[in-house]
């Protein structure tokens, strides 16, 4: 048995102190360290989660951009529509939510003439990339091809702002440009617009002088504006001897000047009645049986179209008219059997890009075009 040293306890018991002493050093430096670490993480882990939102809102973003092309759109100007066994139309309102429509390839053109400017256009390759070239974010075989306009309300525009009517066509003249601009850029490849109709020859003679004094000038602004653009003009007329020398000769300039643009077509119907032309029409195919050329056997809907101004266009995809107004006035009666209608309730000269943005994405995205089918 070995008996208990008290010597050896007492001595331990006098190091207590120092080891207290030495304990108390080491924790006053531990303790910081250790809260200097876990600060650290903190930080580090507060920075990884401000950079997974930053990744999160940036695909967020990018989902925005790719999913342009079906986000739906309203047109304050546009509203529900009606539709009868030929045209639809849209009255003036608020529309419903759009829906992706009308996606479909466009079948082929069948065209009198080979126009490379009215081939149908490529499939596009690009996918969503193509869409984002465009404002309208549609791709190219959404956009529609023939854009027909009856430009209404420069008159009444006119005299409500400048309390004269011809200030209201000068105005007119200056959106015709600017729209032109916007269907370029969207990939429309013809735009026909009812410059002045064979009805309006029963207006007041000081306001005929002066729209044919405004449309010398126009020629002369439009042809340099068509050259540097490459938009080939047109001129359709049923009744073309009732056009002052002046304005014919400008027209004629405008016309032979433009005629290797290869960007767009730009029909301006002057002096021009569809009924007037439907009737030459028919006058043209009574001389050809008449003469052998043809027999009755051959006449038909194609026949019948060969004859007409716009022989050598596709018929209209979509016809826009302006000032509030639900009627055709003798417009293309016959070229736009199938044609979707949008009536905007504001003159022409207030017509935006907006406006036609707006128009075109329904078009694409709502009006479903079946052609009877």
């Amino acid at each position: 048995m070995v008996p208990l040293q008290r010597g050896n306890g007492g001595e331990h018991l006098s190091l207590l102190p120092s080891f207290l002493a030495v304990a108390s050093s080491l924790f006053a430096l531990v303790v910081p360290l250790l809260v200097g670490i876990g600060l650290g993480i903190l930080i580090a882990g507060s920075r990884e989660k401000m950079r997974q939102e930053e990744r999160r809102r940036k695909r967020g973003d990018d989902d925005k951009v790719t999913n342009a092309v079906t986000t739906p759109m309203t047109c304050s100007f546009l509203n529900d529509k009606q539709e009868t066994s030929s045209t639809t139309t849209t009255r003036v309102g608020k529309v419903p939510g759009v829906v992706t429509g009308n996606s479909k390839k466009r079948p082929p053109l069948v065209l009198p003439h080979n126009n490379p400017i009215l081939q149908p256009p490529p499939s596009s390759q690009s996918g969503s990339c193509d869409a984002c070239i465009r404002e309208s974010g549609l791709l190219l075989e959404q956009v529609p091809r023939h854009v027909a306009v009856i430009m209404d309300g420069n008159r009444r525009y006119g005299k409500e702002k400048y309390n004269c009517a011809n200030r209201g066509h000068v105005d007119g003249s200056k959106t015709l440009v600017e729209f032109s601009k916007w269907c370029l850029a969207e990939g429309v490849q013809m735009v026909t617009v009812y410059a002045f109709s064979t009805e309006n020859w029963n207006r007041c003679p000081l306001e005929i002088n002066s729209l044919m004094n405004l449309l010398c000038t126009y020629c002369d602004e439009l042809r340099l504006e068509a050259q540097k653009r490459r938009i080939k003009v047109q001129l359709l007329s049923t009744d073309s001897q009732r056009i002052p020398t002046k304005v014919a000769l400008g027209i004629q300039k405008l016309v032979e000047e433009t005629k290797n643009g290869d960007q767009m077509v730009m029909n301006i119907c002057l002096s021009y009645g569809s009924r007037g032309e439907i009737v030459n029409a028919c006058k043209d195919i009574a001389k050809d049986v008449t003469n052998g050329v043809m027999s009755l056997n051959d006449i038909s809907e194609a026949s019948f179209q060969r004859k007409l101004l716009t022989w050598n266009c596709p018929d209209p995809d979509l016809v826009i008219r302006t000032s509030g107004e639900y009627r055709l006035s003798n417009f293309l009666l016959w070229q736009i059997a199938y044609s979707e209608m949008f009536f905007l309730n504001k003159t022409w000269p207030e017509v935006t890009k907006e406006d036609f943005l707006c128009v075109i994405r329904q078009y694409a995205r709502e009006r479903k075009r079946r052609f009877g089918k």
